[in-house]
């Protein structure tokens, strides 16, 4: 008989030990649980703080997609004023030419000669703003 209780303790003592491993193992495994978790909440976080940054970019970028547009405008603008002032510029050179030219017929070969020369410059201006215009259309 003692030696069934000697065997009964034993079973007990191996159960209790085995009990004693599986609850150290919960333990651990909760452990681990946790720290998974932390790690869950942290990559969240991170996460949220890049779509916040990348949210900034994205309206940044599109500002300055505008500001750019807008400045290509004015400067088209300005360019255009710019090619505008071809005609006056070719008119009165080729109206001093022509003049100069007429000049050796006299008064009244001034007058022609001027008059032919702004009209020279005026359609050699027109021609070049139309071609100025053009190309801006491009841009």
């Amino acid at each position: 008989m003692e030696s069934l209780n000697v065997l009964k303790f034993e079973e007990d003592l191996e159960d209790a030990e085995e009990r004693k491993r599986f609850e150290q193992d919960l333990i651990q495994v909760k452990r681990e649980f946790e720290c998974i978790k932390q790690i869950s909440l942290d990559l969240n976080m991170l996460v949220n703080e890049q779509d916040k940054e990348l949210k900034e970019l994205v309206v940044k970028e599109e500002k300055v997609v505008e500001e750019t547009g807008k400045t290509v405008e004015i400067l088209k603008d300005a360019a255009r004023i710019q090619g505008s002032t071809w005609k006056l510029k070719l008119q009165v050179g080729f109206s001093a030419i022509g003049s100069a030219i007429g000049a050796i017929a006299g008064p009244v070969g001034v007058a022609i000669g001027g008059s032919l020369g702004m009209l020279a410059g005026k359609v050699v201006g027109k021609g070049v703003e139309k071609q100025n215009l053009k190309d801006l259309d491009n841009i």
